[in-house]
């Protein structure tokens, strides 16, 4: 009996070859040959980026993190302020100790140097932390990373403090529309 069943089968194969499948089609499994050239190049160019990333990735721990350059206004020495001694011209004789500050820079000075702001203005500017600076000689192309926020000159970088310039050696920033002040943040990488 099971001789006349296959043979049954057989002959309904046959007459469906050129149909489609049915529910009584034997499927057979197609076998992927693990020497094809393109499973290798697959395979190949996967493993190329798992080491690009991890390599990417180890760089960024360890070198990215260690070359930002931070600048915190209470971390910088301050310059010892020397007082002047004037005598007043009472009759007591009293001495009053005067304490020179530097005059606030005007908008069109040169910058001075944020080391060489008085005590008060360096610790009101917010602390900046500049971690990529790209120069370039037309100003459209200049751009820098402050407090992990690209910026572009003109911006404003906090509240009360604009980015004017991007110079080859750092930033030139605007404090309260008042203060213009340099930093070099490359000679601190």
């Amino acid at each position: 009996m099971s001789y006349i069943l296959d043979a049954l089968k057989k002959s309904d194969q046959q007459r469906q070859q050129g149909a489609g499948p049915s529910l009584q089609t034997i499927h057979r499994p197609v076998l992927v040959s693990s020497d094809s050239p393109l499973l290798k190049l697959i395979l190949s160019l996967l493993l190329l980026l798992l080491f690009a990333l991890a390599v990417a990735g180890a760089w960024y721990f360890f070198y990215a993190n260690k070359s930002m350059a931070v600048l915190d206004p209470q971390a910088v020495s301050e310059p010892a302020a020397k007082p002047s001694v004037a005598s007043s011209p009472l009759p007591q004789a009293e001495t009053v100790a005067v304490v020179e500050q530097p005059p606030v820079t005007s908008l069109n000075a040169s910058a001075i140097r944020f080391n060489d702001l008085d005590a008060n203005t360096r610790t009101a500017i917010p602390g900046l932390t500049f971690s990529f600076h790209v120069y370039s000689d037309n100003p459209s192309l200049r751009t820098i990373i402050i407090n992990n926020r690209r910026v572009k000159e003109g911006a404003l970088v906090e509240k009360d403090l604009q980015l004017e310039e991007i110079t080859p050696q750092g930033v030139v920033l605007i404090w309260q529309n008042r203060v213009r002040f340099s930093i070099d943040v490359v000679e601190s990488w």
